[in-house]
């Protein structure tokens, strides 16, 4: 799993185990999820955290999603530490399996996928406000996308128009699809892949409208493919 399938899970978790109501409007709910990564002993008071961290702890994970729900837990030896709503953790931790099992039985695999494809990893460890421009393992954001796209020379791109119109863009856990829409009837696709640090490969689909959907558009509309290295 990657960390922001894991802050889903934890969030969905957190929620189901002490009745919270935002468990019920998790699949309704539009706001991003926002993981947020402090320094053991060393985060904000918006947190909450007022007492000592688990011994072996190293990171604080911050997990919240929009007005609806939040939580913070942090990781020793594989077990999960989830915050008690007292400014501490419980006693007890929680493996990674038994929150996997507790989400399988209620069906809510695909809500906590989709609440992960929409979040955004913030690594604020070294003060940093957002993972923006840095090789980690954070969703991978619009304008990171749009200025891989631009470095690879797709001439079809226009950042302006994809801004204002990317409906089913998404970040996924190595890359990023972007959706854009440039012409009345026409769609382009470009699907960026992590193929090492900080490099990347680009696909890209041009297609037009017709009655039957989308399909691939003939001619010159820019390169199909590029390496790029962020």
């Amino acid at each position: 799993m990657s960390p922001n399938q894991v802050g889903a899970l934890v969030l969905y978790y957190a929620g189901a185990e002490n009745n919270q109501n935002y468990v019920k409007r998790l699949k309704d709910n539009h706001s991003q999820l926002a993981i947020d990564l402090y320094n053991a002993n060393n985060q904000p008071a918006s947190t909450g955290v007022k007492k000592s961290l688990p011994s072996g702890s190293q990171v604080l994970y911050y997990v919240s999603l929009g007005n609806s729900g939040a939580t913070y837990y942090t990781i020793v030896n594989d077990q999960f530490y989830i915050a008690d709503g007292h400014g501490g953790f419980k006693t007890t931790p929680v493996t990674k399996e038994a929150m996997v099992d507790l989400a399988n039985k209620n069906n809510a695999g695909n809500v906590i996928n989709n609440l992960a494809k929409a979040s955004q990893l913030n690594d604020k460890r070294n003060g940093n406000s957002s993972d923006n421009g840095k090789d980690s393992q954070g969703s991978m954001t619009f304008d990171e996308a749009a200025a891989l796209i631009q470095k690879g020379g797709f001439t079809d791109f226009n950042y302006d128009s994809a801004q204002s119109f990317h409906d089913g863009s998404h970040a996924t856990g190595d890359g990023y699809v972007m959706v854009t829409y440039p012409g009345a009837k026409g769609k382009d696709v470009f699907t960026i892949t992590k193929t090492g640090k900080n490099k990347y490969h680009i696909e890209a689909q041009y297609l037009g409208g017709s009655s039957d959907g989308y399909v691939p558009l003939e001619g010159d509309y820019g390169p199909t493919s590029a390496d790029v290295t962020k």
